[in-house]
């Protein structure tokens, strides 16, 4: 009798379905299907296809005894072992790079600068190297305005320097949390929204040539450098 036809004989005289004879040997029933239709089995089951084959003859009663079952050995998966290796080297590279940066902070003097210079860092160090006059601050900068005439400006803020003269800023935005740098010239002014909430520092408010603010201009009154520090544009109102 064909091997074909003898396995599916043999379980429908058992008055066995595939789902029945799959619950049974506890079984895929594609895997019977395939095999009681001699069709190819998927690839990750092809290697256990003569124990699948072996197993439903048994349950049918068609078991050779001849039949020699080859056992396949599971494959071992090392996944887990390589993961815990990687994971152990990944940790002591960063603890060596995290020791030897200690050991060069506090052992080496390097003569290289390691930031690089961009802009900001290039007007940031202008900035520092101008603020080696004396220090005014706020209160001190509005007793030096001196008013000059009104206008119908609209309500901003506007700086501006004396001529072939330039003065450097930092801006700090304390609404958006932002700090700019920058640099002021009789072509480039510094103007601002009055509605915003900034903190200012000038390099030299010597070369200040007029403010215009609250629809007025002023003028400053001093006789020597000065470097203002955390100047706020919105107590300007303070000015008699």
């Amino acid at each position: 009798m064909n091997k074909l036809f003898s396995i599916k004989e043999a379980r429908l005289k058992k008055g066995l379905t595939v789902n029945q004879l799959a619950t049974k040997l506890k079984m895929n029933t594609e895997i019977i299907q395939k095999i009681e239709n001699n069709e190819e089995l998927p690839d990750k089951f092809k290697s256990y296809e003569k124990i699948f084959r072996n197993s439903i003859l048994k349950s049918l009663g068609l078991y050779e005894n001849s039949t020699v079952v080859e056992v396949v050995p599971i494959p071992n998966d090392n996944t887990k072992l390589i993961l815990t290796i990687f994971f152990f080297i990944l940790v002591i590279i960063i603890l060596f790079s995290l020791s030897f940066d200690m050991y060069k902070k506090f052992n080496f003097k390097s003569d290289f600068n390691l930031i690089e210079k961009d802009q900001i860092y290039l007007d940031a160090v202008k900035i520092l190297s101008n603020f080696n006059y004396e220090e005014i601050n706020h209160d001190q900068f509005i007793n030096k305005l001196v008013l000059n005439n009104n206008n119908n400006i609209h309500n901003s803020f506007e700086l501006s320097v004396l001529d072939n003269y330039s003065i450097s800023y930092k801006i700090i935005d304390n609404i958006q949390k932002t700090i700019n740098f920058g640099t002021i010239t009789s072509d480039n002014p510094l103007k601002l929204d009055f509605n915003g909430d900034f903190s200012i520092d000038l390099s030299n408010i010597q070369f200040i040539d007029k403010i215009i603010t609250n629809n007025s201009i002023y003028h400053i009154n001093v006789d020597r450098p000065y470097a203002l520090k955390e100047f706020n544009i919105n107590k300007l109102s303070e000015i008699k």
